[in-house]
C-alpha cells in the first residue's frame, strides 16, 4: 500500500510540473492571436500615418498654388487704364484646366505712344515714339517729357535687366497686345525711337499716337500641364517655371461688380469690373494602391478693390 501511494504521489507531481499538449496549443494560439492583433494595429497605424503625410503634402501644394496666384492677382492692373487687359481668363472645358493671365505696369506714367504704323507680320527694327518738335500731332510731338521717359526711365530699366527686355505693345482699339524684345533707344534730330531686336509683329498697330502704346509691363501666365502648375513670365515660353506639382485641376471664376460670374473674360471686359477671382485647385497622390485627393477653393481680391 505504501508503495502504491508513493507511486500515485509521484504521478501527481509529474502532472503539475508541466503543460499538457492541449494547454500548449491553446496558449500558443492565444499568443499568435495577440501578436497578429498587435501587428495589424501597427500596420494600420503606419498606413494611416503615411496617408496623413500624403494628405498634408497635397494640402501644402494646393495652398502654395493659391498663395502664389494671390500675390500676383493683388498686383494685377497696377498703373493700367481700365481698358487694358490686366486680367485675362481663358476657360477650359468641363474636364480641362483654365488659363489665368495677370499683368501690371512697372511704371505708372512712362507709357510711350506709337507714332508710326506697324503692320502685322512685319519686322520694324526702329519704332518712332515721337517725331519732331514741330509735329502738329501733340501725342507724337518731341518734348522733354518724352525724352525723359524713354532716355532715362526706359533705358535705365533695360540696362539694369541686362540690356534687352520684353516690352509690351498694346492696340487700344482692338485691345490686342504682345511682348517684343526691346533692345535700345534712339534720340536723333527731334525723333525718339524704341529699337526692336527681332521678330515680326503678330498684331497691327496704328501710329497716330493714340491707338497704340508701349508699356514696361509684367505678365504672369498660369496654366496646368501634366499635373504641374506652370508659370510663364512675360510670354517667355523658353523659361517656363514648374511651380507646384501633384495637381489634377485648375479652375478660375471671375465675380463681377454687376453680380454675374464669368468663366472667361472677353476683350471687351474691363479688369476694374472684376470684384474677385475664385481659384479652385485640386490634387491627388496614390500610395499603397489608394488614391488620396483634396480640393482647395479661395476668393482672391483683385487690385481694383484697393485702387478704385
Amino acid at each position: 500500500m505504501k508503495s502504491q501511494r508513493s507511486t500515485l504521489a509521484c504521478g501527481k507531481r509529474s502532472s503539475a510540473a508541466g503543460f499538457t499538449v492541449v494547454e500548449f496549443l491553446v496558449s500558443s494560439f492565444i499568443g499568435l492571436l495577440v501578436m497578429a492583433m498587435a501587428m495589424s494595429t501597427t500596420l494600420s497605424g503606419r498606413s494611416i500615418y503615411r496617408e496623413d503625410v500624403v494628405r498634408t503634402r497635397i494640402q501644402q501644394n494646393l495652398r502654395s498654388a493659391i498663395d502664389l496666384i494671390t500675390l500676383n492677382a493683388r498686383q494685377a492692373g497696377e498703373s493700367f487704364e481700365s481698358t487694358f487687359p490686366a486680367i485675362t481668363l481663358n476657360n477650359g472645358t468641363a474636364s480641362a484646366p483654365d488659363e489665368l493671365v495677370l499683368r501690371r505696369n512697372l511704371f505708372e506714367n512712362e507709357v510711350l505712344n506709337v507714332c508710326q504704323n506697324l503692320p502685322a507680320s512685319s519686322f520694324t527694327p526702329s519704332i518712332l515714339t515721337s517725331n519732331g518738335a514741330g509735329n502738329l500731332n501733340a501725342n507724337c510731338r518731341y518734348t522733354a517729357g518724352w525724352q525723359t521717359f524713354l532716355m532715362t526711365t526706359w533705358r535705365n530699366y533695360r540696362l539694369a535687366q541686362g540690356g534687352t527686355v520684353r516690352a509690351y505693345a498694346f492696340n487700344r482699339s482692338t485691345r490686342a497686345g504682345e511682348f517684343f524684345l526691346y533692345s535700345g533707344e534712339l534720340d536723333a534730330l527731334g525723333q525718339l525711337a524704341v529699337l526692336k531686336s527681332s521678330g515680326s509683329w503678330t498684331n497691327s498697330y496704328t501710329g497716330d499716337g493714340v491707338s497704340a502704346a508701349f508699356y514696361l509691363a509684367e505678365e504672369f501666365k498660369y496654366s496646368l500641364s501634366g499635373g504641374v502648375l506652370q508659370l510663364v513670365v512675360n510670354d517667355d515660353t523658353t523659361s517656363t517655371l514648374n511651380v507646384v506639382d501633384g495637381l489634377t485641376d485648375f479652375q478660375v471664376l471671375a465675380h463681377m461688380e454687376d453680380g454675374t460670374t464669368k468663366t472667361a473674360l472677353a476683350a471687351t471686359d474691363e479688369w476694374t469690373d472684376v470684384v474677385s477671382l475664385q481659384i479652385t485647385v485640386s490634387g491627388s497622390e496614390t500610395i499603397g494602391g489608394k488614391t488620396i485627393s483634396d480640393t482647395l477653393t479661395s476668393r482672391v481680391f483683385a487690385r481694383n478693390i484697393l485702387s478704385h
